[in-house]
């Protein structure tokens, strides 16, 4: 389901709200595929933290969905050196679990 650039950005801000990192400035960005690397991904969604500036933009070259918009600002939340003993591979994984629990949870008593 595509977001309407509005909706988007209520959709961040309520996950930055629920994730209490509403401090962050978030911002998105379509990037053009001939500019990606996709090491055999079928798409691209990723996020550029600052710890420092509290910024972070997520990039993406498919539209932008709940699961994804709340697994980008997981890594923001959990960076990877709260989790010095997985691998990226590992953690990605964890991330990828949290984000489609607390997605499902949010829609759960409604």
């Amino acid at each position: 389901m595509m977001i309407l650039p509005k909706n988007l950005m209520k959709m961040i801000e309520d996950w930055q709200r629920r994730l209490g990192i509403s401090d962050w400035k978030i911002t998105t960005q379509r990037i053009d595929p001939e500019n990606i690397d996709y090491n055999g991904e079928e798409y691209f969604i990723g996020i550029e933290r600052d710890f420092s500036t509290k910024t972070g933009i997520i990039y993406h070259d498919i539209d932008l969905y709940e699961v994804a918009i709340c697994h980008e600002l997981l890594h923001i939340k959990y960076p990877e050196s709260m989790f010095p003993k997985l691998s990226f591979e590992e953690y990605e994984d964890w991330i990828d679990k949290k984000s489609e629990e607390l997605v499902k949870n949010k829609y759960k008593y409604k």
